[in-house]
């Protein structure tokens, strides 16, 4: 299923994200655009639409979160994993996928490509203690603010960003998010997983990632407990050589799974800490990350049910 589609039985109009863009090949359904669709009975009408370039399949609800600015940001994953031949990584480089963050100002502007977006990369995989981490940019991104479109190569405004599910040094795995983001802190979370069709891969390889959900950079604090010490130190951070030859430490924006591929994790705050349980496809395996607590101020903290 591409989006989430409902449909009203009353002349109540409400509005739901969904896919509006799709060319239908057989029992194959390529979306390549998203937008807010109103719903009047059976009427629909969508306002703005997302081209990510080639086609690529989005089979997962997008989250959206209120953008400082106005709008809202929609942020969606590409890749399937439902047809038989998804068990066979793609590593085409033409087809590439990735993950976005769309700017979405409500105001109708349509045809959103990856060159109105703001380019954050994967440029480190490495072991980091017990664990294999990533390493992403962080880009600055400056807000399009006008009512067209941002222009130049690179553009020099932006209405969102990307991150390519590539390796910065092998190219293209076939690596597919498939699994539903989740926005928290001002953190978008997510999964991802590079399809094997070997049985004794359990289905491939998994990763959570994490990322600033406004630009798609690092987070700001450490993130992960990667030494098992309970605490939130340099000890947690990737040792990066830049360019001048300088090191420096950088957060991991990324971790991957000992337990294969893994759906979007359960997630239990506990004061100073806070764990993430994930299902993962070896040996049916739950993998418990700790990491360190999102501020959430503000939102609903209780609630009273009404009978």
């Amino acid at each position: 299923m591409l989006g989430v589609t409902t449909t009203t039985t009353t002349p109540v109009t409400t509005k739901t994200w969904e896919c509006i863009t799709c060319k239908k090949d057989g029992k194959t359904c390529k979306a390549n655009g998203w937008g807010w669709v109103e719903h009047t009975e059976n009427v629909t009408t969508p306002s703005t639409t997302v081209t990510p370039g080639e086609y690529q399949p989005i089979t997962v609800r997008p989250e959206v979160v209120r953008h400082p600015q106005g709008g809202v940001m929609v942020l969606f994953g590409t890749g399937s994993y439902y047809r038989t031949a998804d068990r066979i990584p793609n590593t085409n480089q033409a087809k590439i996928n990735a993950f976005y963050g769309v700017w979405d100002r409500l105001d109708g502007t349509s045809d959103i490509r990856s060159e109105h977006l703001l380019a954050q990369q994967i440029v480190k995989e490495q072991a980091l203690g017990d664990f294999d981490i990533r390493v992403t940019t962080s880009n600055p991104i400056v807000w399009h603010k006008t009512g067209d479109k941002p222009e130049g190569t690179p553009p020099s405004t932006h209405l969102g960003w990307y991150l390519k599910l590539v390796h910065p040094i092998e190219g293209a795995l076939g690596e597919i998010q498939v699994t539903e983001p989740r926005a928290r802190g001002g953190r978008i979370i997510f999964t991802t997983m590079i399809p094997s069709d070997v049985v004794c891969d359990f289905g491939g390889e998994g990763w959570l990632m994490e990322l600033n959900f406004l630009d798609g950079k690092q987070v700001s604090e450490v993130l992960f407990d990667l030494n098992g010490d309970g605490v939130f130190n340099l000890l947690d951070l990737a040792p990066i050589q830049r360019e001048d030859g300088e090191t420096v430490l950088i957060t991991p924006s990324g971790k991957k799974s000992k337990v294969g591929p893994i759906q979007e994790p359960a997630i239990i705050a506990a004061g100073t800490r806070e764990y993430k349980f994930a299902s993962g496809a070896k040996d049916a395996g739950v993998e418990v990350t700790t990491e360190n607590p999102v501020d959430l101020k503000g939102g609903r903290r209780s609630w009273l049910q009404v009978h």
